[in-house]
């Protein structure tokens, strides 16, 4: 199945698939902390400045195409929260959901770069 997504496709889907495999304490995540996800000045290439409008409507369009889904809050919570599904929809195993996500995130890198950036979301043989 090709997946074609768009900058910012890739940068939600990139920072849900960031938390689930580094803080997954966190996970899943609000529209609050994903618009902070994708506005990060750190380990993002290009930096960019996005507002809850285009995360809802990339959601919206994630969603649609089966690469996030909506959660229930947890008790005493009213803030929704999403997560991604793509170990179901593309069956990525951890390792390539862990150098996919560095790639959305940052875009090219070596295979040094990626193996050294790469290890603090799965282990690499």
């Amino acid at each position: 199945m090709d997946v074609i997504l768009n900058e910012f496709e890739r940068r939600v889907l990139g920072v849900l698939m960031e938390k689930a495999l580094t803080q997954p304490a966190g996970y899943p995540m609000t529209v609050n902390s994903i618009v902070a996800g994708c506005n990060q000045k750190s380990n993002r290439d290009p930096v960019m400045e996005v507002d809850e409008d285009v995360v809802w409507s990339t959601l919206e369009s994630l969603r649609e195409r089966g690469l996030v889904s909506k959660v229930l809050p947890p008790p005493g919570s009213r803030a929704e929260r999403f997560k991604h599904d793509v170990s179901q929809a593309l069956n990525w195993q951890t390792p390539q959901r862990a150098i996919m996500t560095e790639l959305m995130l940052r875009g090219p890198q070596t295979p040094g770069e990626l193996r050294t950036r790469c290890e603090r979301m799965a282990p690499f043989p």
